[in-house]
C-alpha cells in the first residue's frame, strides 16, 4: 500500500491547489444546534467527551467551527497553520475557534506537536467512522463505497477525479497568487527568513509550492503516528461553519476536494473583518 501513497505524494508537489471555493450546504440563517444534536467529541486537552451542541453554547460568542481532514492529511496541516496565524485576529473580533479532526487522541497530540497546535483549541471524533462528519454530510472522496485501497483513491483525486477544481489550481503554488495573502505562508515557510521582508501582502512565485513540500516532508516523515486507525478516512473531506452566540448560522462551507478546505479570507469577508496581512 506504500507505494500509491509515494505517487500520491509525488502527485501532490505538482498539484497545487488553493482553497477558494465555498459550497453551502443549505444552513445559513438556521440553528445548527439540531444539525449537531447528540454529537460528541473529545477533547484533546482533557480527554473528557463532550456534546459539539455544548460546547458552542459554554462560549457565549460568535465560533468559527473547523472540521479539518485526518491528521496526516497535508489539507489539516495547511490549514492549522493558517487557524495559528489569524487567531489573534479572531479573538480580537470575538470569534472563538473550535477544531475537530478524525482519529484517534495519539494521532491528534502529534499532530499538535508537530504544528504547535494549541491542544485547547482541538477536538477529536475518534469513532472509525467518523460518525459527526458523516451526520454533517461531509463528502468522503471518490469511491466512497468501493473495496478499492484508499491510498489508490488519492491518486485521481489528487489529479483532479473526484476532487473539482484541483486542476485549474495547479500552477498557483509555483506562479504565485495576488488575490492570496501570503502572511501565514512567510510566517511558516522554510525561506521566511528571505521572505520576511517581503513588501507585496499576496503570495510570490514558489512560496507555497515550498511550504507545502516541507509540510509533505513533516507528514510522510511522522506518517505511522499521524495516520487514522481507519485507512478509509485517508479521502475523509472536512468542512467549517460560523455561528453566531445563539447558534445561528452565518458562514458554512463544505470542502469540495483535496486542500479545498475553508478559505480564512472568505470567512473575514463575508463577516466583514479587514486583513491586513504584509
Amino acid at each position: 500500500a506504500f507505494v500509491p501513497f509515494l505517487l500520491s505524494l509525488c502527485l501532490a508537489t505538482v498539484v497545487q491547489c488553493s482553497p477558494i471555493t465555498m459550497k453551502s450546504t443549505g444552513n445559513l440563517g438556521r440553528s445548527i444546534y439540531p444539525l449537531l444534536e447528540k454529537q460528541k467529541v473529545q477533547s484533546v486537552l482533557n480527554k473528557q467527551e463532550i456534546l459539539l451542541n455544548d460546547l458552542i453554547k459554554s462560549k457565549d460568542s460568535n465560533v468559527l467551527l473547523v472540521f479539518l481532514t485526518h491528521f496526516a492529511d497535508l489539507s489539516s496541516c495547511e490549514l492549522s497553520q493558517q487557524l495559528i496565524h489569524y487567531s489573534p485576529l479572531l479573538a480580537d473580533n470575538n470569534i472563538n475557534l473550535v477544531t475537530v479532526g478524525c482519529g484517534s487522541l495519539s494521532n491528534a497530540q502529534e499532530f499538535c506537536k508537530l504544528n504547535k497546535f494549541p491542544e485547547s483549541k482541538i477536538f477529536i471524533d475518534s469513532s472509525l467512522k467518523a460518525d459527526v462528519y458523516s451526520a454533517l454530510n461531509f463528502g468522503r472522496g471518490i469511491f466512497p463505497n468501493s473495496n478499492i485501497s484508499p491510498y489508490v483513491k488519492l491518486v485521481p483525486m489528487l489529479a483532479g477525479i473526484g476532487s473539482p477544481g484541483t486542476l485549474q489550481e495547479v500552477l498557483r503554488g509555483y506562479t504565485g497568487d495576488k488575490n492570496s495573502p501570503a502572511g501565514w505562508i512567510r510566517a511558516n515557510s522554510p525561506l521566511k527568513e528571505g521572505l520576511s521582508t517581503a513588501d507585496t501582502p499576496y503570495q510570490l512565485p514558489f512560496e507555497l509550492a515550498s511550504l507545502r513540500l516541507t509540510n509533505m516532508i513533516t507528514v510522510l516523515s511522522n506518517w505511522n503516528t499521524l495516520v487514522p486507525e481507519n485507512t478509509e478516512l485517508l479521502t475523509q473531506l472536512g468542512g467549517s461553519f460560523v455561528v453566531d452566540k445563539n447558534g445561528i448560522v452565518l458562514y458554512e462551507h463544505n470542502d469540495a476536494g483535496i486542500l479545498k478546505y475553508t478559505d480564512l479570507n472568505r470567512v473575514f469577508k463575508v463577516l466583514q473583518i479587514p486583513v491586513n496581512d504584509l
